[in-house]
């Protein structure tokens, strides 16, 4: 890596982020988890990942409400 130089942010669609999303709900982690997890991952702030979350139809465990 060159000093100074800035990496390369991925883009990721929005089914790419639910697909991520489902898989760690799957996993048992809430949403609130979930979207932390991704955030970090990705670099998008957690909120817009959280509200992501909220339309995906899958079962959440009840330590996430």
């Amino acid at each position: 890596m060159v000093a100074g130089a800035i990496p390369k942010q991925v883009e990721w669609s929005e089914a790419q982020l639910q697909q991520e999303l489902e898989q760690l709900l799957t996993q048992g982690l809430g949403r609130s988890a979930a979207s932390r997890q991704l955030a970090q991952a990705t670099g998008l702030p957690r909120r817009q990942l959280y509200q992501l979350s909220l339309t995906l139809d899958s079962p959440v465990p009840e330590d996430s409400l």
